[in-house]
């Protein structure tokens, strides 16, 4: 009589399950204690997740910190770089270096409880691509719900969801790897350090696609919540993202061309 033994499958650390991008800039205390609690949320999920810090900060204590705090990859650009760049560098190393069945792009200011990330996955590989009440199919999942137009969203109660027709808010968004290839594709930089061109080119790419992003609705257990502070991570606390993404009033541009000529120029000789 043979006994069959049960066998977990084995997968290589080169494809993780997720890639976690954790993009940073300034602010130590706030990006340290949300790193902090990325990690022990996913504590029991490691040994299949990646983690890829991308810091624009003129500061070699907290990138060794971070080194030292877990991550398994560190970006470092000292001197000043756009949320969308740095965020771009880390897409192109994790593509080069992993070939990873998610992505999760973060932003720095948030805490996570244990259930963040099983929920998060699951919900992604449950409703990828179904039809949401919009019409539109679900191509991205976050569980991050503060400032969102409630114009924007409908409540999805076959699926336990909510339907934003545009997308995830910047802070988080989890996608299958080849739904951000085939349809986000890039941040769009410019001179701003945050601006709604860098966040909603994206998300007007996804809608334009026939997709629209899932928002795992507010539990009385909370699976994640911002870090409260009053301080823009991307401008000094003095935030400006300037015009919508798609508006072509001069007027609105006021913040585009004050930065312009802050960073001066030069003479040739």
């Amino acid at each position: 009589m043979f006994i069959k033994k049960k066998h977990n499958t084995l997968f290589s650390k080169n494809c993780p399950e997720t890639c976690i991008l954790f993009i940073t800039f300034g602010r130590k205390e706030i990006a340290t204690r949300s790193f902090s609690s990325l990690t022990n949320a996913l504590s029991n999920y490691r040994d299949r997740v990646r983690i890829i810090v991308s810091d624009a900060t003129n500061d070699i204590n907290k990138i060794s910190w971070f080194k030292d705090a877990g991550a398994d990859d560190i970006i470092w650009t000292p001197h000043f770089t756009s949320a969308a760049t740095s965020r771009n560098l880390a897409v192109t190393l994790m593509l080069d270096k992993y070939s990873a069945e998610n992505i999760c792009l973060l932003e720095d200011d948030f805490e996570y409880s244990k259930d963040w990330y099983p929920v998060l996955l699951k919900t992604c590989r449950e409703n990828f691509g179904k039809i949401s009440p919009w019409g539109l199919s679900y191509g991205m999942f976050t569980a991050s719900t503060h400032k969102i137009e409630k114009e924007r969203i409908k409540n999805d109660k076959i699926n336990g969801l909510r339907a934003y027709i545009f997308g995830g808010v910047a802070d988080q968004r989890f996608m299958p790897t080849h739904h951000y290839l085939a349809t986000l594709r890039m941040w769009d930089p410019d001179i701003l350090g945050i601006s709604f061109c860098q966040t909603g080119m994206q998300t007007s790419r996804n809608t334009m696609r026939g997709f629209c992003g899932g928002i795992i609705p507010d539990r009385d257990n909370w699976l994640c919540r911002p870090i409260p502070e009053q301080a823009s991570t991307w401008s000094g606390g003095n935030r400006d993202a300037g015009p919508q993404a798609h508006d072509l009033n001069p007027k609105k541009f006021r913040i585009i061309c004050e930065t312009a000529k802050k960073i001066g120029g030069y003479e040739k000789d």
